[in-house]
Order: C-alpha cells, then sequence, then structure tokens
C-alpha cells in the first residue's frame, strides 16, 4: 500500500531592494534577472531544500500568485535555463487553494 500525503505551505522571500540597485547600477541586473525574478528563484530553491531536507520522492507543485509585471521574464527565464515552468493563479484563487 502506498501512503499518500499532501502538505500546503508558503514560502516567500525579499529582495533587499537597496542592494539590488546597487548591483543593478554596475550590471543592469533589471534586464537579466528582475527583482521578481530573484525571489521567485529563491522561493523555488528553497522549495527544493525541503524536498532534499525530507526526501521527497517527486517534484512539488509550486504556483505564484499572478500579476506581477515582471512574471513573463521570470517564465521566460526558467524556460532558457530548462527548468518547469511554474503556475499561476489570481490571488483570489490561492485563497481557495490554501485551505
Amino acid at each position: 500500500m502506498t501512503a499518500i500525503s499532501a502538505v500546503h505551505c508558503g514560502i516567500s522571500c525579499i529582495v533587499p531592494m537597496d542592494i539590488y540597485n546597487n548591483v543593478s547600477s554596475l550590471l543592469d541586473l533589471r534586464e537579466v534577472v528582475p527583482p521578481y525574478a530573484l525571489a521567485a528563484h529563491m522561493c523555488i530553491e528553497k522549495l527544493h531544500q525541503w524536498e532534499q531536507l525530507f526526501a521527497i520522492g517527486e517534484s512539488a507543485e509550486s504556483i505564484f500568485e499572478a500579476g506581477d509585471f515582471e512574471q513573463g521574464k521570470f517564465t521566460k527565464l526558467l524556460v532558457d535555463e530548462r527548468q518547469a515552468v511554474q503556475a499561476t493563479k489570481r490571488k483570489m484563487i490561492l485563497r481557495g487553494y490554501s485551505g
């Protein structure tokens, strides 16, 4: 018999904009990795660390709130990096999804 379980959790990451802007002034960072994409990458990495820590056998599903104007750049970065494109949902749907 296989045990099936579900876990709902939220992960958030903050990009300190003063540091981001200082780096961006040198490297034009916003064109490469906008703040939304950087924070989203950090969230995905935290999720992967959690999967490894608890020896989760299959990848967890991640859903990002739709609506950020730089979300398209994040999706493009994932495609360029050959990573799975993350699902997006409207905020109202997320509230219902979170149980």
